[in-house]
């Protein structure tokens, strides 16, 4: 079953699945059935609508400032916002940089150390920064990057402002993490969805930082470890999304292990993120990108398309074993067909009125 026909002749193939994908779940080596359980990136989005139906709330998840602002004010724990770029935040105690000015004077006199730079409405970790510290007397700005002039930094995020740049507290990973990974922060994505009153996750995955990393996205060279719901303890760890890629059993920096790895403060996710999934029920699918520091879990952000076909990397079990998943996904395409169906027959009603009499 496996090769170009395989892919061709496989009912995977209507999951959105690429060639690459097909070799790299493995699917040429499953059985029929079995392989149409599995989606692919595209796959995996288009899951995602279907799943979140019609909700017109996720611009609540979109929009970082909202959401910040939002779950700040239902009690839930997020990293503070110290000050909002080009944009005017609205909120008392964070300052609003709608001028150079105002950046340089924030920077020289308010700004708390080390701060985690972050676009509103970015997406993939593009526009972040970190930034140590801002020498007043030469007009320098410390960042992970290297030193560069205010201006230059200014232009560096000129490109978000119009929606809105967040100037964050950058959050302290917990001890236990600092000593296994490094500094830099690694999410815990939890993946729920709400179905009427049923809460289910559909997968977890830990984004595990190498110690230089700027943010956690898995393009930017971090690890992926599966993540044992039940416990929080850490599965397989993974460099690739490849289920027969081999596992990388302790950390490149630190050289300490992963796998086996009890993750603090699991309980405390689980509860959290169930809290956060019944409260933002109006948005059925949502992937929590939690933090975990010695002060507890931390809800980052969230997103509405949340990366579903990830997990299967690390389980080898598609997203459509999921009966309910699988369920939504069939009237979908039982919707689309007849979609499809009814077109041909317009089509054909308008060319047989066109048609001259014999």
């Amino acid at each position: 079953m496996g090769g170009w026909n395989g892919y061709l002749s496989n009912p995977s193939l209507q999951n959105g699945i690429t060639p690459a994908e097909f070799r790299a779940l493995g699917l040429g080596m499953r059985a029929p059935a079995e392989a149409a359980q599995f989606v692919g990136a595209l796959g995996a989005a288009q899951v995602a609508l279907a799943l979140t139906g019609r909700s017109v709330r996720r611009g609540l998840v979109g929009d970082k400032l909202y959401f910040d602002t939002l779950m700040r004010g239902a009690g839930f724990a997020v990293p503070r916002v110290q000050a909002v770029m080009g944009r005017d935040a609205g909120l008392r105690g964070v300052a609003s940089l709608t001028r150079f000015q105002d950046l340089r004077a924030f920077l020289a006199n308010d700004a708390e150390f080390p701060l985690f730079v972050k676009p509103v409405q970015g997406q993939r970790s593009d526009g972040v920064m970190i930034v140590t510290r801002f020498d007043l007397s030469t007009g320098r700005v410390f960042t992970h990057e290297g030193r560069m002039q205010l201006k230059e930094f200014a232009a560096r995020l000129a490109p978000w402002a119009e929606h809105g740049v967040l100037l964050q507290s950058r959050l302290q990973q917990h001890p236990d993490l600092v000593e296994r990974v490094g500094l830099a922060i690694g999410c815990v994505r939890m993946i729920t969805w709400r179905d009427g009153q049923n809460l289910h996750r559909l997968g977890t995955f830990w984004k595990v930082p190498r110690q230089d990393a700027v943010a956690d996205n898995h393009w930017r060279g971090n690890l992926l470890a599966d993540v044992d719901m039940a416990r929080g303890v850490v599965g397989k760890v993974v460099d690739r999304l490849d289920v027969a890629a081999d596992a990388v059993e302790r950390h490149p920096d630190t050289g300490l292990a992963l796998s086996g790895t009890a993750l603090p403060g699991w309980s405390d996710l689980m509860e959290m993120t169930d809290h956060a999934a019944s409260f933002l029920s109006g948005l059925p699918l949502v992937g929590w990108d939690v933090a975990l520091t010695q002060d507890g879990p931390v809800i980052v952000e969230a997103n509405s398309s949340p990366s579903l076909d990830i997990p299967q990397y690390l389980t080898g079990h598609g997203l459509l074993a999921h009966e309910g998943v699988a369920e939504v996904w069939r009237k979908r395409h039982a919707k689309a067909r007849a979609a499809r169906k009814g077109k041909v027959a317009k089509r054909l009603s308008v060319l047989a009125k066109r048609r001259p009499a014999a």
